[in-house]
């Protein structure tokens, strides 16, 4: 079994592609999903979060995503501090579920592979990359932000040029390439090899 990495920066569409795998037969694993799942039901992980960002981090024992997410990509040490608590976590999960899949390939999707370096721990690792403006109208529909939030949001991250750096593969997300040929050239390529 080879543990295939996919990532891409917010907007870039590396969850639609995750969609296309997994209609495909292939196992997607969401990091941020488990992410979600952590911070929501984990003791150990609830209790840091509280000790970081106070008990305004839950409502009614539910996580505030959104107050998170407002305070996470505002501040660097902030950020810091989440991924060096949940991305360890996160890792340990995928795995736990890496162990009980059968197909040939199985994949994590995840918007920071590169920054955390779980990249290395993956057999090979597809950038999903689409041009800015893109990215910046999908945000901003997705979130019903603004442009600045939007900005900021792709700010917070690493650019696709730095993605590139870790990635083995690159689906190019825009109106004139089409996925699907991209998806299966790629998937020919990781199975030949």
């Amino acid at each position: 079994m080879k543990k295939i990495g996919l990532t891409g920066g917010i907007g870039s569409g590396k969850t639609y592609v995750s969609s296309i795998l997994k209609a495909m037969g292939f196992p997607v694993f969401s990091s941020d999903e488990s992410a979600k799942s952590l911070m929501q039901y984990d003791p150990e992980i609830k209790k840091e979060l509280i000790k970081i960002f106070g008990p305004t981090v839950y409502i009614n024992g539910e996580l505030n995503s959104a107050f998170l997410a407002d305070e996470i990509f505002s501040d660097d040490t902030l950020r810091a501090q989440i991924n060096a608590l949940i991305h360890p976590a996160v890792r340990r999960d995928f795995d736990q579920w890496a162990k009980k899949q059968k197909q040939l390939l199985v994949f994590n999707e995840a918007a920071i592979l590169c920054e955390t370096g779980a990249y290395v721990e993956l057999d090979a690792c597809i950038l999903v990359s689409a041009p800015d403006e893109i990215k910046i109208n999908r945000i901003m529909e997705r979130n019903s932000c603004s442009r600045a939030d939007a900005e900021a949001r792709m700010a917070a991250q690493w650019s696709d040029v730095e993605k590139r750096k870790c990635c083995d593969y690159e689906i190019m997300n825009s109106v004139d390439r089409p996925l699907l040929i991209q998806v299966e050239q790629i998937l020919d390529s990781l199975l030949k090899n």
